[in-house]
């Protein structure tokens, strides 16, 4: 049969999936297959971030501009100032007149404050690259591969185009937002590349945007990597039958002191690796329903879905990339499938095997005992948790909110991340998108942002009149910005957190999307204040006619020659109806601005990864700026050393190259975690002043992972720590 592979037709290619599963390790990856492989110019665009590309390749930052990474490769980090720059010349012809009006604060206000305008910048900037043409009306770029954010913001983006073609029915935008859409939706041009590792909440969430996919009639232009897995190497039965025998020779010959830290140890790896493969099923089965395929009945056949695994990698040199070019090699076959089907079997049997052994995991690893100190006294009323991506900032918001509950403390525990870990971690199917009691928890009240039902909420409570809120209801722009469009998400936080500060809670939990996204509402309520601070502004929410300032009219008809047709009157028309609810708004901002400099701690979560911890050191520069208080830095899947004596002895003993291999592994990653600890020890001491509260903690690796104790260890997670 013919295999669709990643790197065939299409010329633009978009990579998404959960933070910290290595979007840009897969963007390299066919960076490099395309240009060195297949000699095809390729440009891989990051959308205004940190420079990762950059940087893996020892390149100084691009700062916006494009820059040669490798033979026919090159890079550029995607500014909104710059490519909103480089957009307004090109429509007005002239820099200076582009600086006349874009330095205004009339189009300096307008531009924070309608949600949506950096995506569409953003966005638009990628695609024109991927149409750029030289003298000879070449495509300069054969291949345009964008490194896009997570899942939850990644959904905006591809609904973005439709979004602005539907709420602009004509003229230049609705004429751009249309050719974004038609790529997207062209199957021979456009690849979307979701991502993910081997755990549980990578994977539910994959599914998810899966299911989003569909929706939008685009789950057949996916292709699936899972990352850092090597199933060659993984499901070798052969070699489990070894390891076995090796591991039932030691325990004979060990004291029973060191039996139970080997049979620990051993049952945690079988565990770990039933997990996995668990998970691997549960995503082929998932994706390969994009097919109506039965991957049970075919294991012969390929999967027709497209779905390749990647190894970890050593380094990521370009010669650790090069070993991979082949891509065809990676793809996860119908054989591969029956051989996890029978290493499953394997290890099923195994595990039964070492239950009959008198010894029980969970004894060997009791749960932390909770304290019986119940202290009430909250030194903060507002605790954001923030952090990267995938580091395991919502297990962190549940412990908290269980702790309180066991304190007797009324809690408001609120995600505004659009992705749906919040309720999975907490044992449900779904939140509501408005606080309401948990069935098991009475004293938590949790919910999950909809930017739509917060915002028909917010029109009904602050339009003078039903009739007025009805014309915002039903206007086209209104429902383009409170549905779809990025921006909209941080507004409607606002208004929901003072909603819950003017409620009795004792404590509000704010859950947040990684790091970026997390900064972005609390940068959200300043910009919201300087846009409607506006003098130009507060006359058009005033209704006064714009045509009274000639240099206003004049600025609009430039301003509209970059859109053609009447978007801005018509957009001018619909802020001044909506005046009302950004006033409500502005009061909302004031609030929350006054919440956050006094009655606000900062929960900072990071994983031992290198990259997590330069982001958690980044992040506390950022917070210093804002004059937020840090009270908590948490290091998350921590590994102690308690054990590490123990097994380095055990290392000494006579073993099998596969069980040596696998402790040296289990030695060094412990070893590593305590090298990270002292790292941010030190990052924690030197920004210890009065903005830092005094809290450095660890959170201990979740070996186990057994649901129906989930409740207990989450209650207890944090349970030394003195945050309330």
């Amino acid at each position: 049969m013919t295999i669709n592979q990643p790197q065939s037709q299409q010329s633009f290619h978009f990579i998404t999936g959960k933070g910290g599963v290595g979007k840009t390790t897969i963007s390299m990856l066919l960076g490099i297959c395309f240009s060195q492989r297949d000699q095809k110019k390729t440009l891989i665009c990051e959308l205004d971030q940190k420079e990762e590309i950059c940087r893996y390749f020892r390149q100084k930052e691009s700062k916006g501009d494009i820059r040669e990474c490798a033979h026919l490769l090159s890079t550029v980090n995607i500014s909104f100032d710059q490519a909103l720059a480089e957009y307004g010349v090109m429509k007005l012809k002239f820099k200076s007149i582009y600086h006349l009006f874009f330095d205004h604060p009339l189009v300096k206000a307008l531009i924070a404050l309608v949600p949506g305008v950096e995506d569409l910048v953003l966005l638009g900037k990628a695609f024109n690259h991927h149409r750029e043409v030289d003298s000879k009306k070449q495509k300069i770029w054969q291949k345009v591969i964008l490194d896009a954010p997570a899942t939850g913001h990644a959904d905006t983006l591809l609904e973005l185009p439709r979004v602005i073609k539907d709420a602009v029915p004509y003229g230049n935008l609705h004429q751009e937002a249309q050719e974004m859409w038609d790529l997207i939706h062209q199957p021979k041009q456009t690849k979307i590349h979701l991502v993910c590792l081997l755990e549980a909440l990578p994977v539910q969430e994959l599914i998810e945007f899966n299911h989003k996919l569909k929706q939008k009639e685009l789950s057949s232009q996916t292709c699936i990597w899972i990352n850092c897995f090597n199933p060659h190497q993984e499901w070798d039965i052969p070699a489990l039958h070894r390891l076995k025998q090796d591991f039932q020779s030691l325990m004979a010959l060990s004291p029973i002191s060191s039996q139970t830290v080997l049979l620990k140890w051993f049952q945690i790896e079988i565990l770990s690796q039933i997990n996995r493969i668990d998970l691997f099923f549960k995503l082929i089965e998932a994706f390969t329903s994009n097919t109506n395929q039965d991957i049970h009945q075919d294991v012969h056949q390929d999967v027709h879905q497209d779905i390749y695994y990647l190894p970890k990698f050593k380094s990521t040199s370009l010669s650790e990339f090069k070993k991979y070019l082949n891509l065809h090699d990676l793809r996860i076959s119908g054989n591969l499938i029956k051989q996890a089907k029978s290493y499953q079997e394997a290890l099923l049997h195994l595990q039964s095997q070492l239950s009959q052994i008198q010894m029980s995991l969970l004894a060997q690893v009791a749960m932390p005992v909770l304290s019986h100190q119940k202290s009430t006294k909250i030194r903060k009323k507002l605790k954001i948790v923030m952090g990267g991506g995938g580091v395991g900032k919502t297990t962190c918001s549940v412990s908290l909110a269980l702790q309180a509950q066991q304190r007797g403390l009324k809690t408001a525990l609120i995600t505004i991340d659009p992705a749906k870990r919040l309720a999975q971690a907490l044992g449900l199917t779904e939140l509501s998108s408005s606080l309401k009691p948990l069935a098991k928890y009475p004293l938590i009240e949790a919910m999950m942002l909809d930017r739509k039902d917060s915002s028909d909420l917010l029109v009904k409570q602050l339009a003078k009149t039903p009739q007025i809120a009805q014309s915002i209801l039903s206007n086209r722009y209104y429902q383009a910005f409170s549905t779809h469009l990025a921006g909209t998400q941080e507004y409607m936080a606002i208004y929901e957190v003072c909603m819950a500060l003017q409620k009795d809670y004792d404590l509000l939990i704010l859950d947040t999307p990684p790091s970026k996204h997390a900064f972005d509402f609390l940068d959200a309520p300043n910009r919201l204040l300087q846009s409607l601070n506006q003098s130009t502004m507060l006359q058009i929410l005033s209704q006064q006619n714009t045509k009274s300032s000639m240099f206003s009219s004049i600025m609009i008809k430039s301003l509209s020659k970059m859109t053609a047709g009447p978007f801005l009157e018509e957009l001018f028309q619909f802020i001044s109806l909506f005046r009302d609810i950004l006033e409500g708004l502005k009061e909302n901002a004031q609030q929350i601005t006054q919440t956050l400099q006094q009655d606000t701690t900062v929960i900072l979560v990071s994983s031992t990864a290198d990259e997590s911890i330069m982001l958690m050191s980044e992040m506390l520069t950022e917070l210093k700026k804002r004059k937020i208080k840090i009270e908590t830095l948490l290091l998350n899947r921590f590994q102690s050393n308690e054990e590490l004596a123990t097994l380095k002895a055990l290392a000494l003993t006579d073993l099998s190259s596969t069980l040596s291999q696998l402790l040296s592994q289990k030695i060094q990653s412990i070893e590593f975690d305590q090298a990270q600890l002292l790292k941010l020890n030190q990052i924690f001491h030197s920004n210890l002043e009065n903005w830092v509260q005094g809290n450095l903690a660890i959170i201990p690796l979740n070996e186990l992972n057994q649901d129906d104790q989930m409740d207990q260890y989450l209650a207890t997670l944090l349970n030394d720590l003195v945050l309330f």
